[in-house]
């Protein structure tokens, strides 16, 4: 992990250092896209109460297989080493195993990392493909237990989901085999068993996150409070004390970060060492805690996600609208990426927010140093005004 180029541009942003267009400079310096997300389809066999997808409707003019297999080559030419296969799933897309096999291809003459998040329910009968595919990672998503699963994404798809994490860990269908998991009111007492199960089934790592209300509609009752999170992570603490090897990764979202610094002793240890440019892992027993911190916006300069339709997006916050094309930088069908990349800087969402971080009404709040205002991109969607502090900010 390098976070030093974010690391310098919040210390910058805190200390008053630059005006707007210095900003935009600095960051037009540094531009390295280490990460592209591949949202193969719009298309899902789930309909989960939490989607943070803008928009269901299937996608007339999808990219073809050609078209995809330049856009991985402008990336790596481009210098990306992350893939990451998505959907809504990507495993209603047919074109998900060329992709694999295409980048299968270019690994064996490129240094690349590439894997799926998936819900795993149509896994089954890829299993022979996938295995000779040298698949990085497969990660599955898993909320809760059985009760706290299916409440958000259907009836019996706990059942299905773990027997897909039996399938490929039985395969051997990728080199790490983890979880993901929205945590919810509904699911927050169930995550320590969770963890435990998965433990024993043999999934060391997993991946837990609070849902955030990018949906635009009610979830209100869904959500957590940082207290909450903060519990939950104390009880975390003692259940991995004594399993050996497992690695938690937890994202905290920068309107929780102020709560929790104060809270949380690991919680603080990780952000410490993360703004002196150092992993945020943080050892329990013979386990470990890593944390994911958002301190400064990367859309469009460090990490990309491409619609199937070929949209290049900065974040998954964009794909939170129906309207997600007036958010991208263009589209790879007609333009390059080396001439989209160039034209960052004429972009009106990322003119936007960096405008945003010299103007929002939070630089005069204690905890800014935290959060820097939080999503720019949320305060735009919500609220209509870049300048307004992050919807799910409490203070």
């Amino acid at each position: 992990m390098n976070q030093k180029p974010l690391t310098y541009l919040r210390d910058g942003v805190i200390e008053n250092k630059w005006s707007s267009r210095r900003l935009k400079n600095n960051i037009k310096s540094m531009i390295h896209i280490s990460s592209v997300g591949l949202y193969l389809t719009h298309e899902c066999n789930l309909k989960c109460k939490h989607c943070f997808w803008g928009t269901s409707e299937p996608i007339d003019d999808e990219l073809n297989l050609s078209q995809w297999q330049s856009i991985i080559d402008q990336f790596i030419a481009n210098g990306t080493y992350h893939y990451h296969i998505c959907g809504r799933e990507p495993f209603m897309s047919n074109k998900l195993l060329d992709i694999l096999n295409y980048l299968s291809f270019k690994k064996k003459t490129n240094k690349l990392k590439y894997g799926i998040i998936t819900n795993g329910i149509l896994l089954k009968k890829y299993c022979h493909e996938l295995k000779n595919l040298d698949i990085d990672y497969l990660i599955f998503s898993l909320d809760g237990l059985r009760q706290g699963n299916d409440f958000i994404r259907g009836k019996d798809n706990f059942e299905k989901t773990w027997e897909a994490l039996e399938l490929a860990l039985k395969y051997k269908l990728a080199k790490s085999i983890s979880t993901s998991t929205i945590i919810y009111s509904g699911n927050i007492d169930e995550i320590p068993n969770m963890v435990l199960e998965l433990n024993r089934l043999g999934i060391k790592h997993i991946y837990l996150q609070p849902i955030m209300n990018y949906k635009m509609g009610n979830i209100e009752n869904l959500l957590i409070l940082p207290e909450k999170m903060n519990d939950l992570l104390l009880i975390l603490n003692d259940t991995i004390q004594n399993i050996d090897g497992a690695k938690i990764e937890v994202e905290i979202p920068p309107t929780y970060l102020p709560y929790m610094y104060k809270w949380n002793s690991d919680v603080k240890r990780g952000f410490d060492l993360y703004i002196s440019n150092r992993d945020p892992i943080v050892e329990v027993g013979g386990s470990k805690f890593a944390f994911d911190y958002h301190i400064f916006c990367q859309a469009f300069w460090k990490r990309a996600r491409i619609t199937s339709d070929g949209y290049f997006l900065g974040c998954d916050v964009h794909i939170t609208t129906k309207d997600y094309k007036d958010y991208s930088l263009g589209n790879l069908k007609y333009e390059s990426l080396e001439n989209l990349i160039r034209s960052i800087d004429k972009n009106w969402m990322f003119e936007n927010t960096i405008n945003s971080y010299q103007n929002m009404e939070c630089k005069k709040c204690k905890n800014f140093r935290f959060c820097l205002g939080g999503c720019r991109s949320m305060s735009f969607i919500k609220c209509n005004d870049w300048d307004k502090k992050d919807p799910m900010c409490t203070f």
